[in-house]
Protein backbone atom coordinates (compact mmCIF):
# COMPACT_ATOMS: atom_id res chain seq x y z
CA UNK A 1 0.00 0.00 0.00
CA UNK A 2 2.99 2.40 0.17
CA UNK A 3 2.84 2.64 -3.46
CA UNK A 4 1.52 5.91 -4.64
CA UNK A 5 -0.44 3.97 -7.50
CA UNK A 6 -2.99 3.71 -4.65
CA UNK A 7 -5.46 6.24 -3.32
CA UNK A 8 -7.24 6.27 0.48
CA UNK A 9 -10.39 7.88 0.81
CA UNK A 10 -11.78 8.03 3.98
CA UNK A 11 -10.11 4.60 5.17
CA UNK A 12 -10.44 3.09 1.84
CA UNK A 13 -7.81 2.35 -0.32
CA UNK A 14 -8.52 2.73 -4.18
CA UNK A 15 -6.32 2.17 -6.79
CA UNK A 16 -5.35 4.67 -9.94
CA UNK A 17 -4.28 4.73 -12.89
CA UNK A 18 0.03 5.83 -13.58
CA UNK A 19 -2.33 8.33 -16.10
CA UNK A 20 -4.22 9.57 -13.90
CA UNK A 21 -1.07 10.45 -11.55
CA UNK A 22 0.86 11.51 -14.39
CA UNK A 23 -1.75 14.23 -15.40
CA UNK A 24 -1.76 15.27 -11.63
CA UNK A 25 1.59 15.89 -11.73
CA UNK A 26 1.13 18.01 -14.74
CA UNK A 27 -1.49 20.06 -13.37
CA UNK A 28 -0.18 20.20 -10.32
CA UNK A 29 3.39 21.81 -11.83
CA UNK A 30 1.44 24.04 -13.86
CA UNK A 31 -0.38 25.41 -11.34
CA UNK A 32 2.98 25.85 -9.28
CA UNK A 33 4.98 27.42 -12.00
CA UNK A 34 2.26 30.24 -11.28
CA UNK A 35 1.57 30.35 -7.05
CA UNK A 36 4.82 29.48 -5.76
CA UNK A 37 7.18 31.02 -3.60
CA UNK A 38 9.71 29.91 -1.40
CA UNK A 39 10.94 33.51 0.02
CA UNK A 40 7.85 34.83 1.13
CA UNK A 41 8.26 33.96 4.85
CA UNK A 42 10.97 35.81 6.29
CA UNK A 43 11.57 33.10 9.30
CA UNK A 44 12.63 28.87 9.30
CA UNK A 45 10.37 25.79 10.54
CA UNK A 46 12.39 23.88 13.19
CA UNK A 47 10.36 20.51 12.12
CA UNK A 48 11.44 19.05 15.53
CA UNK A 49 8.96 21.40 16.93
CA UNK A 50 4.97 22.24 16.33
CA UNK A 51 3.44 24.88 14.01
CA UNK A 52 2.29 26.83 16.80
CA UNK A 53 6.00 27.31 17.74
CA UNK A 54 7.19 28.80 14.11
CA UNK A 55 3.79 30.97 13.87
CA UNK A 56 4.67 32.47 17.56
CA UNK A 57 7.68 33.96 15.60
CA UNK A 58 5.66 36.49 13.82
CA UNK A 59 4.66 38.32 17.06
CA UNK A 60 4.69 41.56 17.14
CA UNK A 61 6.61 42.21 13.64
CA UNK A 62 5.16 45.03 11.62
CA UNK A 63 2.91 44.01 9.35
CA UNK A 64 2.40 40.97 10.75
CA UNK A 65 -0.82 39.71 13.23
CA UNK A 66 -0.78 35.86 14.62
CA UNK A 67 -4.14 34.24 14.62
CA UNK A 68 -3.78 31.01 15.30
CA UNK A 69 -6.13 29.34 17.30
CA UNK A 70 -8.64 32.52 16.75
CA UNK A 71 -11.97 30.51 15.56
CA UNK A 72 -14.82 32.33 15.21
CA UNK A 73 -17.79 30.80 14.16
CA UNK A 74 -15.85 27.12 14.08
CA UNK A 75 -13.56 29.11 11.27
CA UNK A 76 -9.85 29.96 11.49
CA UNK A 77 -9.32 32.80 9.22
CA UNK A 78 -5.78 31.74 9.10
CA UNK A 79 -2.73 31.42 11.14
CA UNK A 80 -1.19 34.51 10.35
CA UNK A 81 -1.97 37.75 7.96
CA UNK A 82 0.18 39.89 6.49
CA UNK A 83 -0.38 43.29 5.19
CA UNK A 84 1.21 46.58 3.59
CA UNK A 85 -0.07 48.84 1.41
CA UNK A 86 -0.11 46.58 -1.65
CA UNK A 87 -1.55 42.99 -0.72
CA UNK A 88 -3.17 41.26 2.67
CA UNK A 89 -2.18 37.48 2.77
CA UNK A 90 -3.83 35.08 4.98
CA UNK A 91 -1.21 32.35 5.62
CA UNK A 92 -2.52 28.61 6.62
CA UNK A 93 0.50 26.89 8.15
CA UNK A 94 1.05 22.94 7.83
CA UNK A 95 3.77 20.61 8.99
CA UNK A 96 4.12 18.04 6.34
CA UNK A 97 3.08 18.05 2.52
CA UNK A 98 0.64 14.84 3.22
CA UNK A 99 -2.32 13.55 3.12
CA UNK A 100 -3.92 15.69 6.13
CA UNK A 101 -3.14 18.13 3.59
CA UNK A 102 -6.85 17.39 2.10
CA UNK A 103 -8.10 18.67 5.51
CA UNK A 104 -6.18 21.71 5.76
CA UNK A 105 -7.03 22.54 1.92
CA UNK A 106 -11.02 22.69 3.55
CA UNK A 107 -10.51 24.50 5.96
CA UNK A 108 -8.60 27.11 3.80
CA UNK A 109 -11.84 27.11 1.24
CA UNK A 110 -14.43 27.61 4.24
CA UNK A 111 -12.10 30.28 5.32
CA UNK A 112 -12.21 32.16 2.33
CA UNK A 113 -15.92 31.40 1.58
CA UNK A 114 -16.83 33.32 5.19
CA UNK A 115 -14.47 35.91 4.33
CA UNK A 116 -15.84 37.51 0.89
CA UNK A 117 -19.25 36.85 2.24
CA UNK A 118 -18.28 38.77 5.13
CA UNK A 119 -16.58 41.57 2.79
CA UNK A 120 -19.66 41.91 1.02
CA UNK A 121 -21.76 41.88 4.74
CA UNK A 122 -20.61 44.50 6.70
CA UNK A 123 -17.65 42.45 8.50
CA UNK A 124 -19.12 41.06 11.63
CA UNK A 125 -16.84 37.63 11.28
CA UNK A 126 -13.93 40.41 11.42
CA UNK A 127 -15.42 41.65 14.29
CA UNK A 128 -15.25 38.42 16.11
CA UNK A 129 -11.80 37.65 15.13
CA UNK A 130 -10.98 40.81 16.35
CA UNK A 131 -13.31 40.66 19.61
CA UNK A 132 -11.51 36.93 19.73
CA UNK A 133 -8.07 38.60 19.82
CA UNK A 134 -8.71 40.73 22.42
CA UNK A 135 -10.50 38.87 24.93
CA UNK A 136 -7.06 36.46 24.80
CA UNK A 137 -5.55 39.08 27.54
CA UNK A 138 -7.79 37.63 29.89
CA UNK A 139 -6.91 33.53 29.29
CA UNK A 140 -4.87 32.17 31.78
CA UNK A 141 -2.64 30.91 29.25
CA UNK A 142 0.78 32.96 28.92
CA UNK A 143 0.94 32.15 24.92
CA UNK A 144 -2.74 33.18 24.83
CA UNK A 145 -2.38 36.37 26.49
CA UNK A 146 0.77 37.03 24.24
CA UNK A 147 -1.62 36.50 21.17
CA UNK A 148 -4.07 39.30 23.06
CA UNK A 149 -1.61 41.90 23.66
CA UNK A 150 -0.64 42.24 19.82
CA UNK A 151 -1.22 45.85 18.48
CA UNK A 152 -3.46 45.94 15.89
CA UNK A 153 -3.35 48.41 13.06
CA UNK A 154 -5.15 52.02 12.79
CA UNK A 155 -8.84 50.61 12.05
CA UNK A 156 -8.60 47.34 13.61
CA UNK A 157 -8.60 44.12 11.79
CA UNK A 158 -11.91 45.17 9.54
CA UNK A 159 -9.20 48.41 8.65
CA UNK A 160 -6.56 45.98 7.18
CA UNK A 161 -9.55 44.72 4.72
CA UNK A 162 -11.33 47.70 3.99
CA UNK A 163 -11.48 49.24 0.17
CA UNK A 164 -9.08 46.56 -1.15
CA UNK A 165 -9.97 44.19 -4.32
CA UNK A 166 -10.52 40.89 -4.12
CA UNK A 167 -7.68 40.13 -6.26
CA UNK A 168 -5.05 42.25 -3.41
CA UNK A 169 -6.11 40.17 -0.88
CA UNK A 170 -4.22 36.32 -1.21
CA UNK A 171 -4.42 32.54 0.55
CA UNK A 172 -1.58 31.08 1.14
CA UNK A 173 -0.91 27.43 1.23
CA UNK A 174 2.71 27.40 3.82
CA UNK A 175 4.22 23.74 3.46
CA UNK A 176 7.04 22.88 6.02
CA UNK A 177 8.70 19.62 3.89
CA UNK A 178 9.28 17.02 7.02
CA UNK A 179 11.41 14.51 4.45
CA UNK A 180 15.14 14.38 5.71
CA UNK A 181 16.47 15.25 2.29
CA UNK A 182 15.73 18.98 0.80
CA UNK A 183 12.68 19.03 -1.84
CA UNK A 184 11.65 21.59 -3.87
CA UNK A 185 8.00 21.28 -4.45
CA UNK A 186 8.00 23.42 -7.42
CA UNK A 187 10.84 22.09 -9.41
CA UNK A 188 10.65 18.08 -7.71
CA UNK A 189 6.95 17.89 -7.72
CA UNK A 190 6.83 14.02 -8.45
CA UNK A 191 9.14 13.38 -5.10
CA UNK A 192 5.90 14.44 -3.15
CA UNK A 193 4.08 11.05 -3.15
CA UNK A 194 1.29 12.33 -1.31
CA UNK A 195 -1.61 12.06 -4.36
CA UNK A 196 -4.05 13.12 -2.00
CA UNK A 197 -2.22 16.54 -1.21
CA UNK A 198 -1.44 17.18 -4.76
CA UNK A 199 -5.14 16.51 -5.71
CA UNK A 200 -6.58 18.74 -2.97
CA UNK A 201 -3.99 21.88 -3.60
CA UNK A 202 -5.90 22.18 -7.23
CA UNK A 203 -9.45 21.76 -6.26
CA UNK A 204 -8.54 24.87 -3.80
CA UNK A 205 -6.66 26.85 -6.32
CA UNK A 206 -9.98 26.11 -8.33
CA UNK A 207 -11.56 27.14 -5.82
CA UNK A 208 -9.79 30.57 -4.09
CA UNK A 209 -9.71 31.77 -7.58
CA UNK A 210 -13.33 31.65 -8.35
CA UNK A 211 -14.05 33.47 -5.33
CA UNK A 212 -12.05 36.24 -6.79
CA UNK A 213 -9.33 35.90 -4.43
CA UNK A 214 -5.25 35.40 -4.90
CA UNK A 215 -3.29 32.22 -3.81
CA UNK A 216 0.08 31.35 -3.42
CA UNK A 217 1.88 28.43 -2.33
CA UNK A 218 4.90 28.53 -0.15
CA UNK A 219 7.44 26.44 0.88
CA UNK A 220 9.03 26.80 4.41
CA UNK A 221 12.41 26.65 4.52
CA UNK A 222 13.47 24.05 7.37
CA UNK A 223 15.72 23.11 9.92
CA UNK A 224 15.78 20.41 12.36
CA UNK A 225 17.44 20.49 15.67
CA UNK A 226 17.24 16.86 17.01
Amino acid sequence: FMDHSYFLVDGEWYRISSDFINELNVECSEILEQVFDDGFLPYPFDISKKEHIFNQQFIGKEGWLVLDTIIPENIEPCDIIQFDDNAVHLIHVKKGFDNSMRDLCSQVNLAAKRLREDLKSGYQYLQKVEHAIESRKRSDSKNSQVLGRQILPKGGIRGIFEKRRFSNIGFCLASADTAKANRNIKEENKRFDSTIAKYALIELHREIKLLGFDFKVIQIKCFSNL
